[in-house]
């Protein structure tokens, strides 16, 4: 009986052991991916490593190039590990955030606006028929019924910078009367305060519009009543 009992025990141990071990060989084997990293790729030789759950970022300067980005994910030893894909392109200034199918890995890929190398010129006016003036301040015209004022120019280096033959209103954007009106041109007898501009792309050549920004630049202008003429007395 006893001999029975304990071949029963036996039996049952066993039992529990190969279960404990069944048990063991079902737990699933854990994939260390701390040290995986993708590698985002563009046209032009653009090609970024990041790390797991990291960002990195890359600039480049617009120049209406089309960026086409694709990402493949490696092992820590530099095999491939499958995730991959397109991303799509980008062409735009701005910031654009780019991402794998499973967020892991984040490129920001900035496109920069073009540094503007033009140079500012000088204010100038061409007097245009003033009886007297302060070069940039103020301009005195003798009323004759017609609008007077000056043209504005620029200058650099000692060279004269026409703008274009169609400049709107030769440049004259704002012309306040003393009490405040807004009108076109100064024509009858008063102060005014003129504001004048040439635009950016308002030179009379290509090559300037690529050269030099635009200026402005705010004057006074004056007409005053004609002086009355001195009568000739003709001795006899």
């Amino acid at each position: 009986m006893k001999r029975r009992i304990a071949a029963i025990l036996a039996a049952l141990l066993a039992a529990a052991f190969c279960l404990g071990a069944a048990g063991c060989e079902k737990e699933p084997t854990r994939v260390d991916k701390s040290g995986y990293y993708c590698i985002f790729r563009g046209n032009g030789g653009i090609e970024v490593k990041v790390k797991r759950n990291q960002t990195e970022r890359y600039e480049v300067v617009y120049d209406g190039t089309g960026y086409t980005f694709r990402y493949e994910e490696y092992t820590a030893d530099g095999n491939r590990a499958g995730s991959n894909g397109y991303l799509g392109t980008w062409s735009e200034p701005g910031e654009h955030m780019l991402s794998s199918s499973d967020s892991r890995y984040h490129l920001l890929f900035v496109i920069k606006e073009p540094e503007d190398t033009r140079v500012k010129p000088n204010v100038k006016f061409d007097p245009n028929g003033a009886i007297e003036y302060e070069e940039g301040v103020r301009y005195v015209y003798e009323y004759d019924g017609v609008s007077h004022y000056p043209r504005i120019y620029g200058e650099y280096n000692g060279e004269k910078i026409l703008p274009k033959e169609d400049l709107f209103d030769d440049g004259v954007v704002r012309c306040l009367t003393e009490s405040g009106v807004n009108i076109r041109f100064p024509y009858e007898v008063g102060i005014y305060t003129m504001t004048c501009s040439i635009g950016s792309g308002e030179w009379a050549t290509e090559e300037a519009n690529k050269t030099y920004l635009g200026i402005s630049a705010e004057i006074t202008v004056e007409i005053v009543a004609a002086a009355e003429e001195e009568g000739v007395v003709e001795m006899g």
